[in-house]
């Protein structure tokens, strides 16, 4: 028979579940980094996940970076609707003249609004334009007959 532990397997916590404590076992889920250390009175003390850089809170709470800040620095919470924007697209530089906050409408547009980036179709060598609001991916071909040869390559090379 298998014996549980009675403390977590990255710290000395007691056991919650699949051997982890509460905050490890939230780390695991949420496919954040387990050897973050549990320092909530040390601000900087944090780490990068999905571009963004996330922290401790005093309160326990682990938000990213940039929201926290607009946070503090406006006294009061953010609406659901309110967006925090890097003005210079660097989404780790979380200094406040490089933040704003603006409607979520408003950040969309602002986006669809940067330059296209040109490509050159894998398959066929043309040269194509995509809007940046469809840059959020890698696209690779000029057109879907270009996409289909390429998933067909892809697939005869596996």
């Amino acid at each position: 028979m298998i014996q549980k532990p009675d403390t977590c397997l990255y710290c000395d916590e007691p056991y919650w579940a699949i051997g982890l404590c509460r905050f490890h076992w939230g780390r695991w889920r949420h496919r954040r980094p387990m050897e973050a250390e549990r320092n909530y009175n040390q601000l900087n003390n944090g780490w990068i996940h999905e571009e963004y850089r996330h922290i401790c809170a005093p309160d326990g709470s682990e938000p990213r970076e940039h929201r926290w800040l607009m946070k503090q620095y406006l006294k009061r919470d953010l609406h659901v609707d309110e967006v925090v924007h890097h003005k210079n697209g660097i989404k780790t530089d979380n200094r406040i003249e490089n933040l704003e906050v603006i409607s979520r409408a408003e950040h969309t547009r602002l986006h669809l609004k940067q330059e296209s980036i040109s490509r050159i179709c894998q398959i066929c060598g043309e040269s194509f334009i995509r809007p940046s609001y469809q840059n959020w991916r890698v696209i690779k071909t000029c057109s879907q007959s270009c996409k289909l040869k390429l998933i067909w390559q892809v697939r005869r090379a596996s």
